[in-house]
């Protein structure tokens, strides 16, 4: 598997193809096949093949799509992404939650005996939402040579984390100290009771 990590490279434009071609029968394979575990998609530019076409790992199955267009909804939110183009590189990232795609053509596909499969051709139309959502935007992306790095980062959502943690580390040093307040004043109060207690035997201060 040779995924390109030259970000430069990685920004030209892809073209059109012909889904009834070899050329993109051949594509659809490689894409398939190249896709890491655990990864949630692969663009044909990330492959060396500059043609409009994505893999993506989604909740109702695993896509190849063809000539993809994206139809965006209103509402924007925050998604963390990463790139397999891009390593080492975490961004809080503009999306939007909702998204229609359409494409020229579309295969679903499965592992069949361990090996990658096309299963059947799909309905070329699918609404999808957050993450789905998130994953088609992130490869269709690439396809118009745009990166996680050249997208409006959230940044007051890279903030508050640390500052939960603080916070929260804050409010653990407090329970711990009063814990240990509460232990030594209580320890104080054991070790006066047995004084008082020796004392009073000493001095026969016992009913009888």
């Amino acid at each position: 598997m040779n995924i390109i990590e030259d970000v430069n490279l990685l920004r030209q434009k892809s073209e059109a193809i012909d889904h009834k071609s070899d050329e993109c029968r051949t594509i659809i394979q490689r894409l398939i096949h190249n896709i890491p575990n655990g990864a949630v998609g692969l663009s044909a530019p990330q492959i060396s093949e500059f043609k409009r076409m994505f893999a993506a790992n989604l909740s109702n199955g695993r896509f190849v799509f063809v000539n993809p267009s994206l139809k965006l909804g209103n509402k924007i939110v925050s998604s963390v992404e990463r790139c397999l183009s891009i390593p080492g590189v975490v961004r809080n990232l503009k999306r939007s939650n909702k998204v229609t795609i359409q494409a020229d053509y579309a295969v679903k596909w499965d592992y069949l005996g361990g090996h990658p499969t096309v299963m059947k051709d799909i309905d070329y139309s699918m609404k999808l939402h957050k993450q789905d959502a998130f994953i088609v935007q992130h490869e269709y992306d690439h396809l118009d040579g745009i990166l996680i790095l050249d997208r409006p980062v959230i940044e007051e959502l890279k903030a508050a984390p640390v500052q939960q943690k603080v916070v929260s580390q804050s409010k653990k040093e407090r329970l711990k100290k009063k814990r240990q307040a509460t232990k030594a004043r209580r320890r104080e109060e054991k070790r006066v009771e047995i004084q008082e207690h020796f004392i009073a035997k000493k001095f026969g201060l016992f009913d009888t």
